[in-house]
């Protein structure tokens, strides 16, 4: 997944305190967004029982993923035979992963893992 959005500015507006002019190239980080602990609860911690939130990984109104239902349904799908198929799967404690390189795209190269 894409860590970053590029937007310009139309008109001059505010974030934060940071005063924005019009025609302004600004990066939005939504990966760093996703760990701010004003919005989530213990962000750098993997956690499968997490509550649905606001996190930004779909995008947000008019750039909201349109396949963003049949995303998550493909993924519960593909989880469920996973772990139906291999109960005892698990990471490998012994073997760190291998998280791709690069600032705008993020994601896991290589994962260990034990049956």
């Amino acid at each position: 997944p894409l860590a970053s959005l590029r937007r310009v500015t139309t008109r001059a507006t505010r974030i934060g305190d940071a005063e924005i002019a019009a025609m302004q190239v600004v990066m939005v980080w939504t990966a760093v967004a996703s760990r701010d602990t004003r919005q989530f609860g213990d962000p750098h911690t993997f956690d499968i029982d997490r509550r649905a939130n606001a996190h930004l990984a779909f995008g947000r109104g008019s750039h909201f993923c349109m396949g963003a239902p049949l995303a998550r349904l493909e993924g519960r799908l593909a989880l469920d035979i996973l772990f139906d198929r291999y109960p005892g799967l698990r990471r490998d404690p012994d073997r760190d992963p291998v998280f791709m390189p690069g600032a705008n795209v993020m994601g896991v190269e290589q994962l260990h893992l034990l049956t």
